[in-house]
């Protein structure tokens, strides 16, 4: 599953991102074995991934932390992108809620439809029902 919005595409990372997402984490300040062991977002431009966010999951939420970005891209075009595209994923798969951590990008999150609450930042609209994806795998 992916999202498109004006040529960034916002997927779940695959093994071949660990690279590429490791140097992401590196840029940052952070030790690339993150890259490894945890489950990413990524958004993708022409085959290059330009930023990541940590993804933790458990039922009927999923949480964003750790957004990085390449310092040589539009990091908040790209915040806005990654935390809009993080929404619909998880609303494909019939998750209610989706929070995330990152004050730094306040103007994005807010562009994405997200608002401040208690303990981080939730997105605040409604989740499509979880029958929608199996209608679409046809089970």
């Amino acid at each position: 599953m992916s999202v498109v919005e004006r040529g960034i595409e916002v997927r779940w990372s695959e093994v071949d991102d660990v690279e590429a997402v490791g140097n992401l984490l590196e840029f940052d300040g952070s030790s690339r074995d993150g890259a490894f062991g945890d489950r990413f977002i990524v958004a993708e431009e022409e085959g290059r991934i330009l930023a990541a966010a940590r993804v933790w999951a458990a039922p009927g939420r999923m949480d964003l932390w750790g957004f990085v970005s390449d310092p040589r891209v539009r990091g908040d075009e790209i915040a806005a992108e990654m935390y809009r595209g993080a929404w619909e994923l998880a609303r494909e798969l019939g998750v209610p809620e989706v929070w995330a951590d990152d004050d730094r990008h306040r103007e994005s999150l807010l562009e994405a439809g997200y608002r401040r609450r208690i303990g981080g930042w939730r997105h605040d609209a409604e989740p499509a029902p979880p029958a929608s994806l199996f209608g679409r795998l046809g089970i």
